[in-house]
């Protein structure tokens, strides 16, 4: 651990979308660390312009380049295609040439969404992607831009169903329905893996921080359930009576972009290749810093 600890040190990190829900996990994870880090949210360094990305990485010439900027908003890609490419895919080109010439790694996060949900069972690193609304296009893009131009250089990170401290995550809005004591309708036929932010950040540096990691990869909480079995169960550890939400069929949902009804991502090989197991999604879930703000204000 300390051997790990000293090289997360010697190398400099580089987050971008550092103040989304993701990115300020890696922002807390490193300087916990002690890492040698510079975090930039949209505000600071919009990844689009290839100018402003050069220039950040001439300055700073990191080691491990950590991308969370991205277009997550899957209903509002819908009629926001260019936008949603421009980010999710487009603008990881910005990258290639540095990080090549550097022998940087570059890190990208996808997503579930890549998949239809026609499997019944887990889906591997492997298997063939065939997205179903335009956010999932958008992150298949990226991915093939990777391993085209940076194969050797380059991580993608397949994760789902994110359990972060935001106004936007699915856990904030199920935990403010409950405390208001109102009902929430959740789709009973969507199943994925809810995954800790936190877990998910701690993981992935303290993995890079010991050992080089190409290709793609799951990364994901250990479990499986509905987003009505996930709102359920955020209603049950905040006290409040989990029969308030309302289990819906997703055609009966106001949703623009369809969803994979089974997305649950394979992560067996991670601990062949040296990446930690997390958690159970149900303690990852009690234990987040989400739930806990949402319990001090019961």
């Amino acid at each position: 651990m300390v051997e790990s600890i000293n090289q997360m040190r010697s190398d400099k990190w580089l987050v971008v979308g550092a103040h989304g829900q993701l990115g300020k996990y890696f922002t807390e994870t490193l300087t916990a660390f002690g890492a040698n880090s510079l975090s930039l949210g949209r505000a600071e360094l919009d990844i689009t312009n290839p100018d402003a990305v050069d220039r950040v990485l001439r300055d700073f010439r990191p080691t491990q380049i950590i991308n969370c900027a991205a277009w997550v908003d899957v209903e509002a890609a819908e009629e926001n295609v260019d936008d949603t490419f421009a980010l999710n895919s487009d603008a990881l080109a910005n990258f290639v040439d540095f990080t090549k010439n550097t022998d940087a790694l570059l890190v990208n996060f996808s997503t579930d969404y890549v998949f239809d949900g026609g499997n019944r069972s887990p889906y591997l690193p492997t298997d063939q992607v065939n997205p179903i609304n335009v956010y999932g296009r958008s992150k298949v893009a990226g991915e093939r831009l990777l391993q085209e131009k940076l194969p050797d250089n380059s991580l993608t990170v397949r994760t789902s169903w994110l359990i972060a401290d935001s106004p936007k995550n699915f856990v904030s809005r199920v935990a403010s329905k409950a405390l208001a004591g109102e009902t929430f309708g959740a789709a009973v036929d969507q199943t994925g893996t809810p995954t800790s932010c936190a877990e998910l950040a701690t993981v992935l540096v303290e993995t890079l921080a010991k050992q080089r990691l190409t290709g793609t990869h799951h990364i994901t909480n250990t479990g499986e359930t509905t987003r009505a079995g996930w709102a359920e169960e955020i209603y049950r550890i905040l006290g409040v009576n989990p029969e308030l939400v309302r289990p819906a069929t997703s055609e009966t949902l106001p949703m623009k972009a369809r969803r994979p009804l089974y997305a649950v991502l394979d992560s067996s090989e991670n601990g062949s290749i040296g990446i930690p197991t997390l958690s159970p999604w149900q303690s990852a879930l009690a234990e987040s810093t989400v739930i806990a703000k949402f319990k001090a204000h019961r």
